[in-house]
């Protein structure tokens, strides 16, 4: 009797260290991984709406299991110092342009886009059918870091002009002017063009066009332009953005950290980044457009660079970039890929896309249209 009870009395106490067991280990597991991740745009400008909606998709996706607390431009670091500190862990993650990182390793060049380049879609062909993820994550990866793109678009705005500035027409308008372009082989065009660039941070872009620091200055996109002010202290825009065919930006993630992550959570990062690069790109397009039409409702004039001067530019941005190739083996071997892919797909762009969107946009009658829709169409 007394050891029937001893045994019973020991099971109920095992079963209930196993059970407090298990609900210790159940806790662990769903005990939420946090991580910090910077952007370096401030929230007024457009580029901070795509890191966080990087991170919503995240938080969408993973529930309660990774929560990750973003920090605008320069609360934690200033944008310039954003890699090491992912590198060493201080932040798990952080949102990027790759030129940023040019004094590194030039190949970082390639990755964001540089002059008379290929298209925006032909970066994101690259960058998911041909292999050119394992690129950027190879030169990333030299500073412990895992890369992933989250917006590919297409070429910048162009350079815009203070008030009185000069319209930039052909070569010879570049002549010692004052501008801030970005990029390596930029300032190796520039230099040929008879300018010295001068080195602006995005947040002093505005301040040095409005106390005339600045003559002239290339950002992004207009949307982006718009969002960090530009149409208050420019009026010429001056055409087109040849020095940026196509630009990728992403978040660079701590090596250790995203392995340390379960394969399902590894995933959703993975995933949400292409799917923040599907929405962005495609937004950036439309904004691009609606935004052209606020520069121009302001009385902004367009100023468009002759065919002959984009044409020298093109040989220039060539020489140069063979003279990065010879000097860099890894930029090589990121400009040979992305052109290789940009050959591929060219053939029929030429044969079934050139011919009709070289054509003058036409549309139907909208006002018939949005008539023949009736109530269908809220407004």
């Amino acid at each position: 009797m007394r050891k029937s009870l001893l045994i019973s009395v020991l099971t109920i106490v095992l079963a209930a260290a196993f059970s407090l067991m298990c609900a210790s280990v159940a806790t662990a597991k769903d005990k939420p991984i946090k991580w910090k991740m910077s952007t370096p745009w401030p929230p007024g400008n457009d580029y901070f709406n795509v890191e966080k909606h990087f991170v919503d998709i995240i938080h969408e996706m993973a529930g309660a299991r990774l929560e990750i607390k973003l920090y605008s431009g320069g609360e934690i670091v200033p944008a310039i110092e954003l890699l090491p500190a992912v590198q060493n862990n201080v932040l798990q993650a952080a949102g990027d342009w790759p030129g940023f990182w040019i004094g590194k390793n030039t190949a970082f060049n390639v990755l964001a886009g540089f002059p008379m380049s290929p298209t925006w879609t032909d970066y994101m062909t690259w960058i998911y059918v041909r292999g050119g993820i394992d690129v950027f994550n190879e030169v990333y990866g030299q500073y412990g870091l895992y890369y992933f793109p989250h917006l590919t678009a297409q070429n910048e705005s162009g350079v815009r002009g203070r008030p009185g500035t000069k319209k930039l027409k052909s070569l010879e308008d570049f002549k010692g002017i004052k501008i801030r372009m970005a990029g390596r082989l930029q300032g190796y065009i520039l230099k040929k063009l008879g300018v010295a660039p001068m080195t602006i941070t995005p947040s002093e872009i505005y301040q040095s066009l409005e106390r005339g620091l600045l003559d002239y200055a290339e950002y992004a996109y207009p949307h982006v332009d718009w969002s960090i002010g530009l149409h208050e202290v420019t009026n010429q825009w001056n055409a087109p953005g040849w020095y940026q065919c196509g630009s990728v930006m992403g978040v660079m993630v701590n090596k250790q950290a995203y392995d340390a992550l379960p394969k399902d959570l590894q995933a959703i990062v993975k995933y949400a980044a292409q799917a923040t690069m599907l929405w962005s790109s495609c937004r950036s397009k439309l904004l691009s457009g609606v935004y052209t039409n606020k520069f121009l409702d302001r009385g902004t004039e367009v100023n468009m660079l002759d065919e002959a001067s984009l044409d020298q530019i093109q040989l220039w941005a060539y020489e140069g970039l063979l003279e990065e190739a010879k000097a860099n083996p890894l930029y090589a071997k990121a400009a040979y890929l992305f052109f290789k892919t940009a050959q591929e797909a060219r053939p029929y762009f030429e044969l079934g896309e050139l011919p009709l969107t070289k054509r003058e946009a036409i549309y139907p009658d909208m006002e018939a249209l949005k008539k023949a829709a009736g109530d269908l169409l809220k407004e």
